[in-house]
C-alpha cells in the first residue's frame, strides 16, 4: 500500500509542479512582472510538499488530528509564503516603472525646452504615452464580470492597461499621469506638479513615439484629442473602445498575486463603469471636434484615424472570453501596424478569410470551431467523467473501480452530448437568392431568408453568454414577427431576425461583410448600432468629480507656468522601529501558539475548541502582523498634500492641501499627525482613508511612530500650504 502511495505521490507531485510553473509563466506573461527566483522556487516546491505529506499520513497512519493540523499548515504557510513573495514582485516592480517613467519624463521635458535648432534625434527619449479619463482607471475590465454597478466579487479584477503594458515591447514602456497607487501593476506613474495639466500632456504626447488614448465626452479629454487633431500627432495614436463587461459560461481570470486568489476582487460599486453609454457620449462629443468615432461594439476595439478624423482600421479585442489576453493585444495592435516584431498572428477561424464578396460565401465550421463549440456546451458532464477517473488514482481497491464504474457511466452521455452539440453548429450562406442557415443533423435546419422578404441586413454587436458577439441580423419587410411555434422563432429577436453569431460559427467579419455588401442589394446597413441587452443594464454610473475643468478650447498655456514633477522622495518608518514591531509580533504569535499547543495536549473532546481563538490569533500576528511590519509605512509631503501609505498595504492615501483647513502633530512617544478637512461633510465611507478617520479628532489621524521627526518638520515647512500646530 505505501508503495502504490509513494509512487502516485511522486507522480501527482511532478504534475502539480509542471502545472505551477506553467501558471507562474503565465502571470508572468499576462502581467508583465518580473519573477524572483525564490517565487519561481516556492511555486515549484509547495504542492509536491503538500502531496508528500499526504503520502507520509497513508504511510505512518498517524493521529487524525496530527493529519489535520499538518496538512492545514502545509496548505496555509506555502501558499501564503507565495502570496508574499509574489506582492512582492509586483511591488518591485511597479516601483520600477514608477522610476522609470520619472526619468524618461525628465528627458522628455529636457528634450521639449531645447530649443529647436539644437534638438538631436538620438536624445528623444522612446516611450508611449497613456491618456486617460480618470474615472477608467481600474474600471477597464478585461474579465469576466456582472454588467451592472452591483455586480458580484467573484472575478479577480484585471485591468487593461496591465495587458496593454504586457502587450508592449520593452523598449516602448508606457508611462501615465497619475497618482502612485491608482493601479496595482500597469503604466508607469509621474505625479505632475502644479495645477495646469496641458503643458505636461502636451510636452509628453510630443515627445512620445506612440499615444494611446481612451475617448471621452471630458472636457479634458476633448481638449487632448483636439491637441492630437491640430499637431498632426493621429497617425501615432491608437483609440481604445473598452469592452462592455459580460459574465461568460465559463470563468478564468488570472489573480493579481499567486497563490492567494482572495485579492483585488471585482467589487461592481468600484470597478464598473458603463463604457456603451461613456462611448455615446464621447462619439457625440469628438464629432464637434471633427473626429469621426466608430460605433460602440461590446467586445472593444482598438483602432486608429486618418488625418482627417475618419476611421483608417480597426482591430477587434473580446478580451473576455479569451484565457491569453495579454497575447490578443499585442495581436491587435500588431495588426494596427503600431508595434513592429515578433508576435503570433490571430488564428484564421475561418477558411474563407480572404473572401472578395465577387462569388457566393458558403461558410462551414472548420472541425476545430465545432469541436470548441461542442466542448463549452458540454462542459458540465466533461468535468465529472474527470473527477471520478482522478477520484480512481488514490483510492484503494476495490473502491476504485467503484469510481471507474462512474466514469464509464458518465462517458457516454457525454460523448452523445459533445457530438450533438458538434452537429448542429450551424453553416452560413449567402448568395443572390439571400441568406441560408443550415446544420449537420436533418431536424435541424435548413433555414432561409430572400432578399425580397428583408429590407435591412446588419452585423452588429451583441452582449451574450459568453462573451460578446458579432451577430448577423435582418429586420423583416412587413415588419411583422414570426409566429409562435414556427420554426423561424427561435431566431427572432425584439424587432429582428437574429440569423447566425460570427464568433460561434468562426466567420470572419470581412468576408461576410464583403458577401453583403455584394448580393444584398443596398440592404446592408453600415455602421450598424449595437443590439440592446433583453433587460437593459442600469444607467451610467457617476464617475464622480470631474479631473479636467476646462474648455477643450483652452490654449497651450506654454512655458511660464513653472509645471513639473512632484518629489518622489518618501520618509519612512526607521529600521529600528521596523524590527522592533516585527519582535514583538513574532513573540506573541510564538507564545500564543505555544498556549494553543499546551491546551490541546492536555485536553479533549469539545474542551479542544475552546482554543480555536488561541491559534486564530496565533496566525493572524503570525502571518498578517510580524514580517509584514519589516514593510514599515511611509509618508510623503508634496507641493499638492500628503501621501501616506500603511503597512501592508498597496493603496496610498492622498491628502490635497485645498481639501484640508490645518494640521496637529502630537508629542512622542506616539506621536500622530492629525489632519483636519476644510469641509465637515468630507467624510470617507470606505476605502483606506476611512481607516484613518477619527471622529474624536474630526479628521485624519496618521501614526508617526518610526518616521524621523526632523525630517517631517523640514519637508512641513517646505510644502505646507496650510498651518501646522504642535501638542
Amino acid at each position: 500500500m505505501w508503495d502504490r502511495l509513494q509512487e502516485t505521490s511522486l507522480l501527482y507531485g511532478i504534475a502539480l509542479s509542471a502545472l505551477s510553473l506553467w501558471s507562474v509563466e503565465l502571470y508572468r506573461r499576462a502581467q508583465g512582472v518580473r519573477i524572483s527566483p525564490f517565487t519561481w522556487i516556492l511555486s515549484a516546491a509547495h504542492m509536491p510538499l503538500l502531496i508528500q505529506l499526504w503520502a507520509w499520513t497513508g504511510r505512518s497512519r498517524p493521529d487524525g488530528e496530527i493529519i489535520a493540523y499538518a496538512l492545514l499548515a502545509a496548505l496555509i504557510f506555502p501558499r501564503w509564503l507565495l502570496y508574499r513573495a509574489s506582492r512582492r514582485d509586483v511591488r518591485r516592480e511597479q516601483r520600477r516603472r514608477n522610476a522609470q517613467a520619472r526619468r524618461l519624463t525628465m528627458e522628455a521635458i529636457r528634450f521639449h525646452r531645447a530649443p529647436r535648432g539644437t534638438r538631436r534625434p538620438d536624445a528623444r527619449p522612446r516611450f508611449a504615452v497613456y491618456l486617460r479619463p480618470f474615472d477608467t482607471t481600474q474600471r477597464l475590465i478585461s474579465q469576466p464580470a456582472e454588467p451592472s454597478e452591483g455586480g458580484g466579487g467573484v472575478p479577480v479584477h484585471q485591468d487593461l492597461e496591465t495587458l496593454l503594458h504586457a502587450a508592449l515591447p520593452r523598449d516602448l514602456p508606457l508611462i501615465a499621469a497619475g497618482r502612485e497607487g491608482d493601479i496595482q501593476i500597469g503604466a508607469g506613474r509621474v505625479v505632475l506638479r502644479g495645477s495646469h495639466w496641458q503643458g505636461p500632456v502636451a510636452c509628453l504626447a510630443s515627445s512620445a513615439s506612440l499615444i494611446v488614448l481612451i475617448p471621452s465626452a471630458n472636457a479634458g479629454t476633448l481638449w487632448e484629442m483636439k491637441w492630437l487633431r491640430d499637431h498632426g500627432a493621429l497617425d501615432r495614436t491608437v483609440f481604445i473602445m473598452p469592452e462592455f463587461p459580460i459574465t461568460p459560461v465559463i470563468r478564468y481570470s488570472a489573480s493579481p498575486y499567486l497563490g492567494h486568489p482572495l485579492v483585488s476582487r471585482y467589487d461592481g460599486a468600484a470597478h464598473y463603469r458603463d463604457h456603451a453609454a461613456e462611448w455615446d457620449a464621447a462619439v457625440r462629443a469628438a464629432a464637434r471636434i471633427g473626429l469621426r468615432l466608430p460605433p460602440y461594439r461590446y467586445d472593444g476595439a482598438l483602432f486608429t484615424v486618418d488625418d482627417a478624423g475618419g476611421l483608417r482600421s480597426l482591430s477587434p479585442l473580446g478580451l473576455i472570453p479569451t484565457l491569453r489576453r495579454a497575447r490578443r493585444v499585442r495581436a491587435a495592435l500588431h495588426e494596427l501596424g503600431v508595434v513592429t516584431g515578433r508576435t503570433r498572428p490571430a488564428r484564421r477561424r475561418s477558411s474563407h478569410s480572404g473572401h472578395s464578396g465577387e462569388q457566393p460565401l458558403e461558410h462551414r465550421p472548420s472541425p476545430r470551431v465545432r469541436c470548441r463549440r461542442a466542448f463549452e456546451r458540454a462542459i458540465g458532464p466533461a468535468v465529472v467523467v474527470g473527477f471520478f477517473a482522478m477520484a480512481s488514482v488514490p483510492l484503494p481497491s476495490p473502491w476504485h473501480w467503484v469510481a471507474l464504474g462512474f466514469a464509464a457511466l458518465a462517458l457516454p452521455f457525454w460523448l452523445l452530448a459533445f457530438c450533438v452539440s458538434a452537429l448542429t453548429v450551424p453553416s452560413l450562406r449567402i448568395d443572390e437568392h439571400g441568406l441560408r442557415v443550415d446544420t449537420l443533423l436533418r431536424s435541424e435546419g435548413p433555414w432561409s431568408w430572400p432578399w425580397a422578404s428583408l429590407s435591412r441586413v446588419e452585423v452588429q454587436s451583441a452582449p451574450g453568454t459568453n462573451g460578446a458577439a458579432l451577430v448577423l441580423t435582418a429586420v423583416p419587410a412587413d415588419g411583422s414577427a414570426p409566429a409562435e411555434g414556427t420554426h423561424k422563432r427561435p431566431f427572432w429577436h425584439h424587432d429582428r431576425y437574429i440569423i447566425a453569431a460570427l464568433n460561434m460559427i468562426g466567420a470572419e467579419e470581412k468576408a461576410v461583410t464583403a458577401a453583403l455588401d455584394r448580393y444584398a442589394g443596398g440592404r446592408y446597413r453600415t455602421p450598424s448600432a449595437r443590439l440592446p441587452f433583453r433587460d437593459e443594464p442600469p444607467g451610467p454610473r457617476d464617475g464622480g468629480k470631474e479631473r479636467y475643468e476646462v474648455s477643450p478650447d483652452q490654449p497651450f498655456p506654454g512655458e511660464a507656468e513653472g509645471w513639473g514633477l512632484e518629489s518622489d522622495t518618501w520618509l519612512r518608518e526607521t529600521r529600528a522601529a521596523r524590527a522592533g514591531r516585527c519582535l514583538c509580533w513574532l513573540v506573541s504569535a510564538a507564545a500564543t501558539l505555544v498556549g494553543w499547543y499546551a491546551w490541546v495536549s492536555t485536553t479533549s473532546g469539545p474542551l479542544e475548541l475552546l482554543a480555536l481563538p488561541l491559534l486564530a490569533f496565533g496566525l493572524y500576528a503570525l502571518l498578517k502582523k510580524s514580517l509584514p511590519s519589516l514593510d514599515g509605512k511611509r509618508l510623503r509631503v508634496s507641493t499638492s498634500g500628503l501621501t501616506f501609505l500603511a503597512t501592508d498595504s498597496d493603496v496610498p492615501v492622498h491628502l490635497k492641501w485645498a481639501d484640508l483647513r490645518s494640521l496637529r502633530i502630537t508629542a512622542p512617544p506616539f506621536g500622530e499627525l492629525v489632519a483636519i478637512p476644510a469641509y465637515r461633510a468630507h467624510v470617507p465611507e470606505s476605502g483606506p482613508s476611512a481607516r484613518l478617520w477619527s471622529p474624536d479628532e474630526g479628521g485624519y489621524r496618521i501614526g508617526l511612530t518610526g518616521i524621523p521627526e526632523d525630517d517631517l518638520i523640514t519637508a512641513l515647512a517646505a510644502h505646507s500650504r496650510i498651518p501646522v500646530r504642535f501638542g
